[in-house]
């Protein structure tokens, strides 16, 4: 995911960088007659970015910022007939 630099406020005076955040997924898929089963893991923000998920543009008492999560993992399994 990768967002350019933004601005905060309607007087384009609060800037916000841009950055780059980089997620990781594999998994494996197997057919047993009609059904397909998948299992994966992966990670997001693989180098741990800090970074803002949400602006609050114009925000009350300059609190524009939602921050966004550190490094995290998941797992899963998807089945499909």
């Amino acid at each position: 995911m990768v967002h350019s630099r933004q601005h905060a406020d309607n007087a384009n005076q609060v800037e916000v960088p841009g950055y780059a955040v980089f997620n990781l997924r594999a998994g494996v898929r197997r057919s047993f007659g009609t059904m397909d089963i998948e299992t994966f893991v992966g990670v997001n923000n693989l180098a741990d970015r800090k970074y803002f998920s949400n602006l609050r543009i114009n925000a009350a008492g300059d609190r524009y910022y939602e921050p966004a999560p550190e490094r995290n993992f998941h797992t899963g399994v998807r089945v499909r007939f």
